[in-house]
């Protein structure tokens, strides 16, 4: 290996478990079978990205896409009057929950529901598979508001989803160091990493360890999303609510106004039931089954705004020890089928089998600092959400449950979709880790926060500010810009990534709506450069820290300098010494391209495979010369996570002589051993393939014609549809829908029937 070249859910066992939650073990849609297709390459990267200002992004209010019916058509629909009864039906539902809150009965309500046992009707794509691995319920706890309702066989889907926010905690709470999945194979065998990461060799003990799919590593997926046309009706809501005067009596006043938001929102459901909004998200989900399998996906996870069921100035009225006051709803695509999907929570324990697709308010991942302590971060969080901000949603994207989530996950918009068949490995591999596709011929500068781009509402002011943190904590370089298409997220780097810069993550997520703060992050622009970094920062402090400061001194002896400078071919005769801390800070950050030609010297100097010149010389008893057996007998022994540096957003104040420290008890891997971790925690690969941002401004047959070329392994598609006629506008979404339809005809399992 070489360093890159840009430098439990068990089936239910009886019905009865099915009859007590029934929202939890489905009869969802068989998910297509993928035939076995050699990993998707190619040498060329296709993708061109037009810079827009983010138009058409799906987590913005008031998007071309998303537009008021007229009454023309609304009179088109079909079937008026069977849709007409529908609707009244779910407006009932939603109106029942909204207006009994204030007098306490909702929780009876919704608790009444829990000992139903009349399954829904069968669909004609039912798949046993799903319904046996969908996430269950940790006995202990009582299942929650959202998990009855889920659970109701007579709950329809009106967009929203009622929960009790005291499940969960607003506050940040650091997690340990964890193995991401470029790592976590070889957790278990610190000689098997060791002679790996030195000499590319893999250990006979992994010979044909993933040859079983079922043993395979799987890939969790990721999506944001937020109802942009219910969003901007909530916006206003908000806003009038906290206007309006204490004239009427207490639940008069409540009553009247939750009534009224919630036609409101409901007439903005109805709108997005007509036009669908192009249904991407659907189809996104759609396509990303099709090209990777079932068996290569974990869970799904849906990202959704979400806000309280009642006005703010409501809410300061009601009684303090009412419980209504915590129920809040969330957004849900109108298309999703409840018995099938799965709210988040703690008691929710996830599945290993096929996949599932868990639903997240943003009420869950969104965290305050720890500094604000439990009552602050409520209120921090109080006044974020909810947010419709793309940026402040991907910033708090690490506070994902890990115990719901597989070790790397494949991050999209809504409006991006795979198209060719895929491999796990053209998003990420045990052995190279994830895959990330760079724009290299669009740099990207750091600018300062006090020289930030004018547009404060597109994506460059964010780029320019990640590029000058990065600037800050790895040394100044110009960085590729991502291919805009769907992307690697590894969470557990995202997690460490979040610790290190938990201020300007916690005050990208104070904006709830793009380019209104003061400096916001990219926050995957900034992970992923982040794991390119910290694996150049791994080479150079194995190599000038660990390898060259034999006797662990803080300087460099004359032997040991002879030795470093031998290294790289050079000789040296005089005895003068010096700071190893400070060389390594030099050499790696403060002139990033001597580490950069350092780098490249090494790589050559270690042969046809592996990193050998960067790694502290072999002692007895290291994997260099450990036999197969010996390597056998250590497989119990367990390697911690390794990082060096992680105290800090400066290179010139943070102490690297912290890090890789002796466990405490037990027996201790080398020195090369943790150093050949290190390294290979940030793995990473480069890759380059078919991609394309295509922007659709206009229907017909131009719009036909630019879809049917489309044939990358990656796409977005972008809605830039401007000023155009109603009649023009239902050319398009027809158009689309036929298109979607025929490149992504199998419904998903999770998908409610039409």
């Amino acid at each position: 290996m070489r360093a890159p070249a840009a430098l439990e859910c068990a089936p239910p066992p009886a019905a009865d478990a099915r009859a007590a939650h029934p929202a939890l073990f489905s009869s969802g849609a068989a998910l297509p079978s993928r035939p076995g297709s050699p990993i998707s390459t190619s040498d060329t990267d296709e993708h061109e990205h037009e810079h827009d200002g983010e138009a058409g992004d799906a987590t913005e209010p008031l998007l071309p896409r998303y537009r008021l019916a007229t009454a023309d058509e609304v009179v088109e629909e079909k079937d008026e009057a069977r849709r007409g009864r529908r609707r009244r039906v779910q407006r009932i539902a939603v109106l029942v929950i909204a207006s009994l809150v204030p007098v306490g009965i909702t929780a009876s309500l919704f608790a009444a529901t829990s000992s139903c046992s009349t399954a829904k009707a069968s669909r004609p794509y039912e798949s046993e598979a799903l319904s046996s691995s969908m996430p269950r319920l940790n006995t202990s706890f009582a299942p929650s508001l959202a998990q009855q309702y889920l659970a109701d066989p007579e709950s329809v889907n009106d967009g929203v989803l009622p929960f009790d926010s005291t499940a969960f905690d607003p506050l940040y709470r650091p997690v340990p160091l964890e193995h991401p999945l470029s790592t976590s194979s070889f957790a278990s065998s610190a000689s098997c990493f060791e002679r790996y990461i030195a000499t590319g060799t893999i250990c006979t003990a992994y010979d044909g360890r993933w040859t079983d799919e079922a043993a395979r590593p799987k890939l969790d997926a990721v999506w944001t999303w937020v109802n942009g046309s219910s969003a901007e009706l909530m916006t206003s809501w908000r806003e009038e609510a906290a206007q309006e005067g204490a004239r009427r009596s207490r639940v008069r006043r409540w009553t009247r106004r939750a009534m009224r938001a919630v036609r409101r929102r409901l007439r903005g459901a109805a709108v997005l039931r007509h036009f669908r909004e192009h249904d991407e998200l659907r189809f996104s989900v759609r396509s990303v089954v099709q090209s990777l399998g079932a068996s290569s996906l974990s869970t799904l996870h849906l990202v959704v705004g979400d806000t309280w069921a009642f006005s703010p100035a409501d809410r300061e009225r009601l009684d303090p020890d009412d419980v209504s006051r915590q129920l809040r709803l969330a957004q849900l695509p109108h298309w999703l089928d409840l018995s099938s999907i799965a709210f988040s929570e703690p008691q929710v324990v996830a599945t290993t089998s096929a996949p599932q697709l868990l639903v997240h308010p943003h009420s869950e991942i969104f965290k305050a600092g720890p500094a604000l302590g439990a009552s602050g971060a409520l209120a921090w969080q109080q006044k974020v959400l909810p947010s419709f901000n793309s940026l402040a949603i991907e910033s708090q994207l690490a506070n994902i449950p890990s115990s719901t989530s597989a070790s790397t996950a494949i991050y999209l918009n809504d409006d991006f979709f795979l198209h060719h068949q895929l491999e796990t490995t053209d998003f990420a591999s045990p052995l190279a880790g994830p895959v990330f596709r760079l724009q290299r011929d669009l740099l990207v500068k750091g600018v300062a926060p006090e020289n930030a781009h004018e547009d404060p509402e597109g994506e460059w002011r964010g780029l320019g500010y990640s590029a000058w943190l990065l600037d800050q904590r790895f040394g100044e370089r110009a960085r590729p810009y991502l291919v805009h298409v769907a992307k690697t997220l590894s969470l557990p780097i995202a997690r460490e990534m979040q610790q290190v810069f938990l201020a300007d993550m916690t005050k990208t997520a104070e904006s709830r709506f793009r380019g209104r703060g003061p400096s916001e992050v990219q926050p995957l622009f900034l992970l992923t450069h982040y794991t390119i970094e910290k694996h150049r920062e791994a080479l150079l402090w194995s190599f000038l820290v660990a390898r060259s400061d034999l006797d662990r001194s803080g300087t460099y002896s004359h032997a040991e300098r002879r030795a470093l400078l031998s290294s790289l071919g050079h000789e040296l005769d005089s005895p003068s010494s010096s700071h190893i801390l400070q060389t390594f800070r030099r050499i790696a950050f403060d002139k990033p391209q001597c580490g950069d030609c350092i780098i490249v010297l090494l790589v050559g100097k270690s042969g046809e495979a592996g990193l050998e010149s960067f790694l502290p010389p072999a002692s007895e008893g290291d994997g260099a010369f450990a036999d197969e057996a010996s390597m056998g007998e250590q497989q119990a022994e367990a390697l911690r996570p390794q990082a060096v540096g992680l105290e800090g957003t400066d290179w010139r104040t943070i102490d690297f002589s912290r890090g890789l420290e002796d466990e405490e008890q037990g027996r201790k891997p080398s020195l090369r051993a943790k150093c050949a971790a290190l390294i290979h925690r940030y793995s990473y690969t480069l890759g380059s393939s078919p991609a394309a941002f295509e922007s659709i401004r206009h229907g017909g047959d131009l719009l036909s014609a630019q879809l049917d070329k489309l044939d990358a392994a990656f796409f977005a598609l972008n809605d830039d549809v401007m000023g155009a006629s109603a009649s023009s506008m239902r050319d398009v979404d027809e158009r689309l829908e036929k298109w979607f339809e025929k490149t992504w005809p199998a419904p998903s399992a999770w998908e409610r029937a039409q």
